[in-house]
């Protein structure tokens, strides 16, 4: 039985994507944005992940028995979005201006054109089911787990109509046990507050919470999300949907102007924010407690990449272990809603996720094709690289490293998700307590305050990681051994913590070989890994993305199969 489990909203949709299930495994699953190269691909119809995945498993889609869509049928089929795009617009012109409001209104008239696309690719072809968002969220976080039992917790910005929807998991059947409804959403007041501080909301989160730990909590915001006994309250004056508030600018002041300077009150009000998610989250969470008595958590929704959160959940005295869905954000519902339905159809889970790739992977024929054609071999002739093919590329490339070089990592299937884990990475020596300042400037030419994080083999994660556990997704915060913070400088946050990927034999043996050959040259069990991309643009995907990004920054070497590159300067 094939499943192709479907994560496309039309209206206010974002990070599209497409998951296929044989027979209970998923075998294949992508993000859109890694084939159109537009960040988060909008609303647009996962065309592109969905093709990937029916090529992967050599198949077409009338071979597919079922096509299943994360979203209500009901709400999709009802639902009038003329009003929410003249009310949205009215919104949007208070705080952003007429010029921002017309390019949003563009930005929804073009979800129209998506809908088309998605009527034309559906007609004729498989039985179409649809589960509720908020579902397929909970499944792709119980379902993908190693949990028997566990307590189900999905944060996000909105499904149908929540926000934040509670979950049992009991003998591989997952069953709801309440919400909290939109707008009371701690996606939206986050958002909110991203945007106050200029960055780009379903972009930006991820830098406020990398910026808070350099500010101190002076600002109560206990009355913007208000604790109740049901859940919490939140002042939607504040901001709706990813559209920052009239409230904000009135309590704090403007907005900071996206690439103006930092100062201590942005970094305060960044600290103030991740404080009131925590507690907010930490509150849900023993609500929860209430309605499973499991000891066992499974986290999804897009809050969920917020890996402070997830650290402050971890420790709680209730939770004993937890699994985050990699893809937290609204692409690994593609997998929730493929492998809700089979469980629905056969009564039974299968598939037990222990690793992320489930991309495209590229031979090293085609590889040397790409390298040999005419246009490609004469950009490296111009920029003066060459090119070799290694016997052993990661005991090389580990002896790069350690001599300082930046490297362009490109192996086998790209991660699903917006981590990096091996395969899709950009890879740095951890003890140089410079080369944040380096990747920040000339790679990935992103904020300064921004932090890395490391790959390490797993057996010695606890040596480095205080009360840490295998971690092989980047979703878990520790706190760094105080003893070794100054050996690994590069990839530890300036609260002493860091987001650590674990890195076994089994499930990435290249990558793994690497780690343990650096390990051997310089004592230390681990690298700095960083997605392979710049600030504004996807996670590479084929190889001329590779050597483009390579090309452009300044990445000193690039691995693809088993061919390495170097620039040379003369």
């Amino acid at each position: 039985m094939y499943i192709l489990g479907v994560n496309y909203k039309p209206y206010g949709g974002h990070d599209p994507s497409a998951a296929l299930l044989h027979d209970g495994l998923i075998i294949a699953a992508a993000e859109e944005e890694r084939f159109t190269r537009i960040k988060h691909a909008g609303c647009s119809t996962p065309i592109n992940a969905m093709n990937f995945c029916l090529d992967f498993a050599g198949i077409n889609l009338e071979d597919v028995d079922f096509l299943v869509q994360n979203w209500s049928r009901e709400l999709s089929e009802k639902r009038n979005y003329f009003p929410e795009m003249a009310s949205g617009f009215l919104s949007t012109l208070k705080v952003r201006g007429l010029k921002g409001s017309v390019l949003d209104s563009i930005h929804d008239i073009r979800s129209f054109s998506s809908m088309k696309d998605w009527d034309r690719l559906v007609t004729n072809g498989p039985e179409i089911r649809y589960i509720p968002h908020h579902v397929c969220h909970m499944a792709s976080a119980y379902y993908p787990s190693d949990f028997n039992d566990a307590k189900v917790l999905n944060i996000e910005g909105i499904a149908e109509n929540t926000a934040t929807s509670f979950g049992e998991g009991m003998n591989g059947v997952l069953v709801e046990r309440g919400s909290i409804p939109a707008p009371h959403s701690l996606g939206f007041f986050y958002s909110a507050f991203t945007e106050y501080l200029g960055f780009r909301p379903l972009n930006g989160e991820g830098k406020v919470m990398g910026l808070a730990p350099y500010g101190t909590p002076r600002y109560d915001l206990s009355d913007v999300l208000r604790i109740t006994s049901e859940g919490f309250h939140y002042d939607t004056d504040y901001g709706f949907g990813c559209i920052m508030g009239t409230e904000i600018p009135r309590r704090f002041g403007k907005p900071r102007v996206p690439g103006s300077p930092i100062i201590d009150k942005h970094e305060n009000i960044a600290a103030s924010v991740q404080k009131t998610l925590e507690r907010t989250a930490l509150h849900v969470l023993e609500l929860l407690n209430e309605r499973t008595e499991s000891a066992n958590l499974a986290l999804a929704g897009g809050v969920a990449l917020n890996v402070k959160m997830n650290k402050a959940l971890m420790e709680h005295e209730s939770v004993e272990r937890i699994f985050v869905q990699p893809a937290a954000n609204d692409s690994g519902s593609a997998i929730g809603a493929a492998m809700e339905l089979y469980r629905d159809l056969k009564g039974k889970r299968r598939w037990i996720m222990k690793d992320a790739y489930l991309g495209p992977a590229f031979s090293d024929d085609t590889v040397s094709k790409i390298l040999n054609g005419k246009k490609i071999s004469g950009y490296l002739k111009e920029n003066q690289v060459e090119w070799t093919e290694e016997s052993d590329l990661s005991g090389t490339v580990a002896e790069l490293i350690s001599q300082g070089k930046i490297v362009g990592w490109f192996q086998g299937r790209m991660e699903f998700g917006p981590r990096a884990l091996g395969n899709r990475s950009i890879l740095a020596d951890p003890r140089d307590p410079r080369m944040k300042l380096i990747l920040n400037k000339k790679v990935k030419f992103r904020e300064v305050f921004r932090p890395y994080c490391p790959s390490v083999l797993e057996k010695h994660v606890t040596e480095y990681f205080d009360n840490s556990a295998p971690a092989p997704f980047m979703t878990l915060s520790f706190d760094v051994n105080p003893e070794l913070r100054e050996t690994i400088q590069a990839v530890v946050h300036v609260d002493g913590t860091s987001r650590p990927q674990t890195v076994n034999r089994n499930t990435n043996e290249r990558f793994w070989f690497l780690l343990r050959k650096f390990h051997e040259i310089t004592g230390v069990p681990m690298v700095l890994n960083t997605s392979f991309n710049v600030r504004g643009e996807p996670i590479v995907n084929r190889p001329e993305e590779a050597i483009s990004c390579f090309l452009k920054t300044g990445l000193d070497c690039l691995a693809i199969g088993n061919i390495l590159m170097e620039k040379i300067c003369y």
